[in-house]
């Protein structure tokens, strides 16, 4: 405990000394910022410090210069990290969002709810005031105009007293207070609900905004936003990865293309990320707004030419309609959080342009690359949604004679190599297993390491370029056509790079409970030669770019103490640890009992007999015991008499207690002298003053006796 908090107050203390250092050069990033950055120079391994141990005030010293210098130089590395501090930061999931929403909205009712519930009426104008504070809080809960408006005020008020009259206020304060927080929330729909009809029939709903074309505007500018970057860092991307795997720049330029390249697909996971949300607002709000619609059209049927409507069919719908817009309040609030962080992004995102490349790469390679990959996409994006549905009304094969893709395939055929099988890796590492794209079941669910990019490309050239997948992989295609493929970007289809050579399918490997994917077949027999040797490269690479640990989610692996010994000790093979766990079922076999089942052979023959005889029976009816009892009786007696009895009374005796007294016993022993006498003082039972009883002269032998 007390070394814990020593190596935290530790952190703390040297992250405040990183951006002290920093502000005296004019720079001021954040402690987060500056903690990924410390992070990434105490793991590189040529500062020579080992995480697991404790740090010298040398080391300390040089951890805080090498920050503070990266820092105040912001290469993109750190530019990259300044990007990802900012993602984790500021992204929260929709469930997330809408939590944060429903707090805000509380902290701001409370007050109000909280004077409305505590406060007590007795003459009738704390009763008006208790009426407006309601419709203060209808106005705030429902969001829909200000509150400031007359118009909007007189409007919640005539649909409240709809719903609530002024009259009903006694029974509403006579409530206890849960229930009158409830009655609120549920006046609160019911007011939305009325207000939302009378704008649809043209009779009111002043300064309520247009929610679902406003929603639909928003979503569809993000969207475009998204596309449009997604396409440029994508181009970006590919230029980047394709410079360094065919080209060898130099040192300088080589690791500027590395930080640019992981900047880009850093850039193109979290537009993923943010893609992925749209859709599923999309989804929802497509569903939400139907649903609204319909409300809205079966209030119009139930009301319309009608005098008189029962509340008990009116009430559900305008709750309903309330309901349905309080949801598309919450999915506005989550795509305007979604479009603030998105331009936040975009902020980090112009390093890709022309003047970024390198001078010896042509500029126009990059603004090429561009336009050509965009159209590429759009054409390869129609080519697959055409064969997704192809393939859904021809049972996911292939139609060669239409189909472009097979075209492709069968002009470019001579290029393809053969398939990688089991047998080419039975003689490698005994942990190392074989997964075909084609035998494989979920082969595209695998959970590969280095969020899908392919290592022995990262570890062989600096380049990040994600792994060949198939496009759509079928058992009719004779050799598939690979492609190595971002994930999704829009929620009908994914945009794919074909390489420049066709690939037959590669596998995934398993080694050390870990699936890797690869570029191509190549890089998968380098694993496979040696997997140890890949991996440690894998893990050094990763210490010494700051921006790749959060990159390819290398983080658990880089905190295993044996992992940072075996890279340093450089030979050590890395050890294979897996959490398993097991269970073991209560009854393997599963058990049934035939409570009819009859092992005796003669017992199931009288059986027989008795079932044969009574073929020969007739049924008839008669009166039983157990029949008699199904009618229905009633007795009455009279209950018994309360007895008592009367015992003898408890009786004592008591007995006299003997009191005797001597007397003559002093005095001389003259004849005058009082003889001596026992006297009987003893009392009669029930008296109490008696005469002495006739005293008993003793003998002066006898009192010498005695004596």
């Amino acid at each position: 405990m007390t070394t814990t908090l020593q190596r935290e107050t530790m952190v703390q203390s040297l992250i405040r000394r990183i951006v002290l250092t920093c502000n005296e050069h004019g720079t001021s990033p954040s402690n987060q910022h500056a903690a990924v950055v410390m992070k990434g120079v105490i793991l590189h391994p040529d500062t020579g410090l080992e995480p697991d141990k404790d740090i010298s005030k040398e080391g300390m010293d040089t951890i805080v210069n090498t920050s503070a210098r990266l820092l105040n130089e912001n290469p993109i590395s750190v530019q990259t990290a300044a990007l990802q501090v900012l993602f984790r930061q500021q992204y929260k999931s929709i469930g997330e969002l809408l939590k944060l929403r429903q707090r805000d909205m509380d902290d701001v009712m409370k007050e109000v709810e909280e004077s409305i519930l505590d406060m007590k009426c007795h003459t009738r104008s704390d009763y008006e005031g208790l009426y407006r504070q309601v419709v203060s809080c209808m106005l705030l809960r429902s969001n829909m105009g200000s509150p400031t408006n007359i118009n909007v005020v007189k409007e919640t008020t005539a649909a409240l007293e709809s719903v609530l009259p002024p009259e009903e206020l006694g029974t509403f304060i006579s409530l206890t207070r849960s229930r009158k927080l409830d009655q609120l929330h549920e006046l609160a729909l019911l007011t939305m609900g009325i207000r939302l009809f009378n704008r649809s029939v043209k009779k009111g709903g002043q300064e309520i905004p247009n929610l679902p074309l406003d929603l639909e505007n928003i979503l569809q500018r993000t969207t475009q936003t998204i596309q449009q970057h997604f396409h440029s860092l994508l181009a970006s991307a590919y230029t980047y990865s394709k410079e360094l795997i065919n080209n060898q720049p130099s040192n300088q330029d080589h690791t500027h293309l590395e930080q640019l390249s992981a900047n880009a697909y850093q850039s193109i996971m979290y537009l993923q990320r943010l893609q992925t949300d749209i859709v599923h607002i999309a989804a929802e709000f497509s569903h939400t707004r139907h649903q609204f619609e319909l409300r809205q059209e079966r209030l119009l049927a139930i009301i319309e030419g009608q005098d008189a409507v029962s509340t008990d069919v009116v009430f559900p719908q305008f709750s309903a309609t309330g309901s349905l817009w309080q949801t598309m309040q919450g999915h506005l609030s989550i795509v305007s959080s979604i479009a603030h962080l998105l331009s936040q992004l975009v902020a980090h995102m112009q390093l890709h342009t022309v003047d970024a490349l390198p001078d010896e790469m042509p500029k126009s390679s990059l603004s090429d690359s561009i336009l050509i990959y965009k159209d590429h996409f759009d054409k390869l994006c129609m080519e697959t949604l055409d064969h997704l549905k192809r393939s859904d009304r021809e049972g996911d094969h292939y139609n060669d004679d239409t189909d472009k893709v097979s075209e492709r395939n069968e002009a470019d055929r001579s290029l393809v190599e053969r398939p990688l099988r089991q047998s080419d890796f039975s003689k490698k590492h005994d942990l190392l297993k074989f997964h075909d794209p084609l035998t494989t079941h979920n082969f595209e669910k695998l959970p590969l390491q280095c969020e899908g990019f392919c290592p022995v490309t990262l570890t062989k050239t600096g380049a990040i370029v994600p792994i060949c997948r198939h496009i759509v992989p079928s058992p009719v295609m004779t050799q598939p056509v690979a492609s190595f493929t971002i994930e999704l970007i829009s929620q009908v289809f994914s945009f794919t790079f074909f390489v420049d050579v066709v690939e037959a399918s590669v596998p995934i490997l398993n080694f050390g409970n870990m699936f890797y994917g690869f570029l191509d077949q190549q890089a998968a027999k380098n694993f496979a030669d040696a997997p140890d040797r890949s991996v440690k490269e894998l893990l050094d690479i990763v210490r010494r770019r700051l921006e790749l640990p959060e990159l390819l989610r290398m983080h658990h692996a880089l905190a295993s103490r044996q992992d940072i010994k075996s890279i340093v000790a450089g030979g050590e093979h890395m050890a294979v640890k897996s959490d398993a766990t097991c269970q073991t079922d209560t009854h393997v076999i599963e058990q049934h009992i035939d409570k009819k089942y009859e092992w005796n052979e003669w017992e199931l023959r009288r059986k027989a007999l008795r079932l044969a005889n009574l073929r020969q029976k007739k049924t008839h009816s008669t009166q039983t015991n157990n029949s008699h009892f199904r009618r229905e009786n009633a007795t009455q007696v009279y209950l018994p008499k309360p007895n008592g009895t009367q015992t003898k009374r408890d009786g004592y005796t008591n007995t006299s207690k003997p009191v005797t007294y001597m007397r003559g016993l002093r005095g001389g022993q003259s004849k005058d002298a009082i003889p001596h006498q026992v006297v009987d003082l003893t009392l009669d039972i029930g008296g109490i003053a008696l005469e002495p009883k006739d005293a008993k002269y003793l003998s002066r032998r006898s009192f010498k006796q005695r004596k």
